[in-house]
């Protein structure tokens, strides 16, 4: 008991060594030094037609990232930040419409398909980076911080919606869609929450 005792004191003598910093705290500190990273000058050169048509030729039904081993499915269609991360996928599906949500900060659309409910986000605050995640040239050693990272993966949700946005307003439930997007599953069984590449009505979302 003592020896567990003395290591739960070590630990939080040496937590208590550190320092928290909110991100946007951090961002201030480093701007203040110099240290300014244009993220939104990066996605703008990254974010062509080019890579757009690129994700939407990987996409997987999202039928079958329910099925089978989703480690498997990683290694044959998805991408990973890194070892024990969520498998990062683009995935599409179709479904109806049940609810457009545009009016809230984390605005969503809800479908009911039958690889079950999809919940598309719409912004203007975007949970994850999938997006970023997707992009295998987009890797966190390139960049000066986690905090450029971060703000490149923010960065790019922002570009990804910008190309859907005009669909978003014409949505009404009962509407059939088919939509295409990025998400980040750690299992067959999570939420399939997506970053939306494009929508549209009928079969074809491209």
């Amino acid at each position: 008991m003592a020896r567990r005792l003395a290591a739960i004191f070590a630990l939080v003598t040496t937590l208590g060594a550190c320092t928290v910093m909110p991100v946007e705290e951090a961002r201030r500190i480093r701007d203040a030094q110099g240290g300014r990273f244009d993220a939104r000058g990066y996605v703008e050169s990254l974010w062509t037609a080019k890579t757009r048509d690129e994700l939407l030729g990987r996409a997987v039904p999202l039928e079958q990232l329910r099925r089978g081993s989703i480690d498997q499915l990683g290694k044959s269609h998805g991408t990973r930040a890194g070892e024990g991360s969520s498998w990062t996928f683009v995935t599409k599906a179709s479904g109806v419409v049940k609810a457009v949500m545009l009016d809230q900060p984390r605005g969503a659309v809800l479908i009911s398909s039958s690889a079950g409910e999809i919940r598309l986000q719409t912004g203007p605050v975007v949970t994850g980076t999938a997006i970023r995640d997707a992009l295998p040239a987009v890797n966190f050693d390139d960049f000066p911080d986690q905090i450029a990272f971060a703000e490149v993966g923010q960065r790019l949700n922002e570009r990804a919606i910008a190309a859907v946005r005009r669909d978003l307003p014409r949505l009404r439930p009962g509407d059939h869609v088919t939509v295409v997007g990025v998400t980040n599953l750690a299992s067959m069984d999570d939420a399939a929450i997506l970053t939306p590449l494009a929508i549209a009505s009928g079969e074809r979302a491209q």
